[in-house]
């Protein structure tokens, strides 16, 4: 059974967001359901980009330390709003993803210190569908 949202019960919850929740979610609400400018959103993904590409503090992995399920989060929202490989984020992003693979494992662990098993942990799978999505950044032989 679908079930919809009230206009005032989604009032209510935009009402929320805007007056508690983070500035990345007010503008992936504004992206959503505006017609909301994609760059903003793609420039506060960028605030939560470490120097070594990867992200931190997305809500799924480490508050200040880039990791895979953090820079997974990041690429979901990048992918959602349009992101290319033109963009700076991206290409950071994309090579962190790169640069974290456990070849030995062969997969991505989701948080720092925290070993995976292999591929049947998150974020392995959806990790090398952002690889996939933008593939021009990816070395041939990865």
């Amino acid at each position: 059974m679908v079930q919809t949202l009230s206009f005032d019960n989604f009032q209510k919850a935009k009402s929320y967001l805007m007056n508690h929740g983070r500035d990345l979610e007010q503008e992936l609400f504004r992206f959503h359901f505006e017609n909301g400018n994609r760059q903003n959103v793609i420039e506060l993904v960028q605030r939560y980009q470490g120097e070594n590409g990867g992200f931190r503090n997305m809500g799924e992995g480490h508050s200040t330390i880039p990791n895979g399920m953090d820079t997974n989060m990041a690429y979901q929202y990048l992918s959602d709003v349009g992101a290319t490989t033109s963009d700076e984020v991206v290409q950071k992003g994309i090579q962190y993803i790169i640069d974290s693979y456990d070849h030995e494992l062969g997969c991505w662990h989701p948080r720092p210190n925290a070993r995976s098993k292999g591929w049947t942990d998150n974020p392995c799978a959806e990790l090398a569908g952002f690889l996939y999505e933008y593939r021009e950044l990816v070395p041939e032989d990865f």
